[in-house]
């Protein structure tokens, strides 16, 4: 290709990211998220679902019929990993204090980066906790999101994503919507919703799985799974049961729940994947779950 095709192929794919990521005037939040009780509830591997102001993000939640239009990985302090240049833009911004939360996060601007929760203020966000996720298999999905660092969002998804906000999508059928949606990703992509999908696929966490099946379907399978266990667990219930951990001994010795789970492809989970699965729990505030509805003034508002 030409240089000056090139040259004015950039010049277009620079516009229309600044476009796409141009907030929309109209779009208001349901809620602003309370950030300073977020940071004190927030742990390492959480997930932060966010309903962005930009174009691009109207597009998402249009496509996916969710609310939800962008996830990203809460990795807590990685500033050692910031460039110089990064950590003094976010410094004046937000302060010192905002690099103790630190986001993987992948937008077209940057690329895949780490972001300040800091910079996410004003908007609506929900947390997600994969409880099932040991200890050392949470270090190995952050340690697999921060591999991607660096790496660019592809050029052919910026180009689709600029000829969806041009069409009415909205006044398709939902089946033909999310048919688009697969067109919208090719192999190469790297956005949010598939950097963590392969994260936590890496230790084999499901997301968002095909199928599922549980032991209850697999009846001929326990008394073999119940042999497994007592070889394979026998020592560590011994354990258990001498410091007179009861419960946890049962639960230990106990056949497992699933027999056989099919993950989905990543480049097919969409943010609203996250708050819909049940392997992630949702994360609120405990004040506003104590709330005392009965001597508040409230009204209802109709439109």
């Amino acid at each position: 290709m030409p240089a000056l095709v090139k040259k004015f192929v950039r010049r277009v794919l620079d516009r229309g990211v600044k476009f796409l990521n141009d907030p929309v005037k109209a779009y208001e939040p349901h809620e602003r998220t309370n950030l300073v009780k977020l940071k004190a509830r927030l742990k390492l591997c959480d997930v932060v679902l966010v309903s962005g102001s930009a174009r691009v993000s109207y597009v998402v939640r249009l496509l996916t019929t969710s609310p939800w239009s962008h996830v990203v990985l809460y990795v807590g302090n990685r500033s050692s990993l910031l460039t110089d240049s990064e950590k003094t833009y976010w410094i004046e911004k937000y302060g010192a204090a905002c690099l103790e939360h630190l986001l993987v996060d992948a937008d077209m601007l940057f690329g895949v980066h780490l972001r300040p929760l800091d910079d996410y203020n004003g908007q609506m966000l929900r947390q997600l906790r994969p409880l099932a996720l040991r200890n050392d298999d949470r270090n190995k999905v952050i340690d697999y999101a921060l591999k991607e660092l660096g790496k660019k969002y592809d050029i052919l998804h910026i180009i689709r994503l600029l000829f969806f906000f041009t069409f009415p999508w909205e006044l398709l059928p939902a089946n033909v919507r999310s048919y688009f949606t697969d067109w919208t990703m090719s192999e190469t992509d790297q956005i949010c919703s598939r950097i963590l999908a392969e994260a936590f696929h890496s230790v084999g966490y499901p997301v968002r799985p095909i199928s599922v099946i549980e032991k209850s379907k697999l009846r001929s399978v326990v008394p073999l799974a119940q042999g497994f266990n007592f070889r394979a667990r026998g020592k560590s219930v011994m354990k258990l049961l001498s410091g007179g951990r009861f419960s946890a001994a049962a639960k230990r010795f106990s056949p497992p729940r699933y027999a056989r789970i099919a993950l989905s492809n990543p480049r097919h989970i969409v943010p609203a994947d996250y708050d819909l699965s049940r392997f992630f729990d949702i994360i609120k505030d405990p004040s506003d779950l104590n709330i005392d509805y009965r001597g508040i003034v409230s009204r209802e508002i109709r439109k």
